[in-house]
């Protein structure tokens, strides 16, 4: 018998599967239409960044990948915030859950009821 847990784990699996291969289907089909398009366009009309009309500076712009990098990176940052932050959320609202988080709790008021006598 599969958990809940298992069975999301799968379920997520299956997803980043399916999602791999669609991004994989795409990144071909762009391949193959920026080689037949590039193919038949003379040199002087490709675009380039410094091409950019009103953008003197463009050279000076980070590259498409370096840009792509940023995001990500910025991204993971703020998923390891947030995971931090919900994490926290829950524990401020969890009850202990057996009697081990419970027992140095009594034991400290033992201790406390000894020590004021």
């Amino acid at each position: 018998m599969t958990t809940v847990a298992e069975q999301m784990t799968e379920a997520q699996e299956r997803m980043l599967t399916g999602m791999e291969a669609a991004q994989e289907r795409m990144i071909e089909m762009n391949k193959r239409m920026a080689e037949a398009i590039t193919g038949v366009m003379p040199k002087s009309d490709r675009f380039t960044v410094s091409s950019l009309p009103g953008m003197p500076d463009a050279e000076d712009l980070p590259k498409p990948e370096q840009m792509i990098d940023r995001y990500f990176d910025f991204t993971a940052k703020l998923a390891e915030a947030n995971r931090a932050f919900y994490k926290e959320m829950v524990s401020a609202w969890a009850f202990p859950d057996s009697e081990t988080e419970q027992a140095p709790k009594a034991a400290a008021k033992t201790t406390a009821k000894k020590t004021s006598k």
